[in-house]
């Protein structure tokens, strides 16, 4: 994700008002604060990184909706990717939480 937005907003689509670095900084910022927290606490690090996923998942989801060439791409990547982060922690939680509905807990 953090590849994306360095390309996206660095390379791809540069803003137009203001200069590419500090558009692809805003955007990979909160990547790299998941990181920092997931080195400290991996359990906390997935929590954020799944909640941060959503919001990039929407961003992708209404820029794929209005966009167009290059924009819809790119918007569709960060979909799939904000996927492949909310997802598995999501289904993990779903199994741990079905067997110890299992177990009678």
């Amino acid at each position: 994700m953090v590849v994306l937005q360095l390309a996206w907003h660095g390379w791809f689509v540069p803003p137009l008002r203001s200069t590419p670095l500090i558009a692809a900084g805003l955007a990979t910022l909160p990547w790299l604060l998941v990181l920092a927290a997931s080195v400290r606490n991996q359990a906390r690090g997935v929590l954020w990184g799944g909640t941060l996923a959503l919001f990039y998942f929407a961003h992708g989801v209404a820029v794929a909706w209005s966009g167009a060439g290059i924009l819809r791409a790119l918007a569709w990547a960060e979909i799939v990717l904000s996927l492949l982060v909310i997802l598995p922690p999501g289904m993990w939680a779903w199994r741990v939480r079905r067997k110890l509905r299992s177990a009678g807990r």
